[in-house]
């Protein structure tokens, strides 16, 4: 099994990170309404392909924020909104594929019934494709999740927790230099008008 690559802009800001901010622990972790319990899909890993996590804290993001402000102030004013990015990437083989779908479907219908809503829904070319979106009334969105089926290939389920929006991922992904959040920034952009697509 291949061991995927982590990019090089995400290692320098991970070893940054680690060199230039001290962690306080204080009590149990709050769990912010945007987020998702992700650990799961990890257990369905199959055998013969791989899995990807990526998981991006409070203070990765404010530090890649601070590094991008001279350059790009206008990207990292969207990084500085969000408060993590997970993501998960499960390959698909015979060992997994029924289960990792079943989670997945498991996973979309708990956001839909619990106060998430479902902005994206696009079935094309093998690809099946979802996004939720949940809003602290009409002020901002607390997150996002995206979970994708490729063609039966793999699986991807993002999570971002923090004030985004779903055309703004790819952008996010290109900087951070995190292509699995890129990739599905990317299919959400091909939707078509009225972000509703099934075939």
């Amino acid at each position: 099994m291949k061991t995927p690559r982590i990019p090089r802009t995400l290692l320098v800001w991970m070893t940054t990170a680690a060199l230039t901010t001290s962690v306080v622990l204080a009590g149990p972790e709050t769990r912010s309404p945007g987020a998702i319990d992700l650990t799961g899909l990890s257990a369905s890993a199959s055998k013969k392909g791989q899995f990807v996590e990526v998981r991006l804290t409070p203070a990765l993001i404010q530090l890649a924020a601070r590094l991008a402000a001279d350059t790009e102030p206008d990207v990292a004013k969207l990084i500085g909104k969000l408060q993590s990015v997970h993501v998960n990437v499960v390959s698909l083989a015979e060992d997994n594929r029924e289960k990792v779908s079943d989670q997945i479907l498991g996973i979309r219908t708990k956001l839909d019934g619990d106060g998430w809503e479902r902005v994206v829904t696009v079935r094309d070319n093998g690809a099946d494709i979802a996004v939720h979106c949940r809003t602290r009334g009409t002020e901002a969105v607390e997150g996002l999740v995206v979970s994708i089926m490729d063609g039966g290939k793999e699986a991807i389920l993002v999570n971002v927790v923090g004030d985004i929006q779903p055309e703004e991922l790819s952008r996010i992904g290109a900087r951070l230099g995190i292509d699995p959040l890129k990739k599905a920034g990317d299919a959400v952009g091909k939707r078509p008008a009225g972000g509703d697509q099934s075939k």
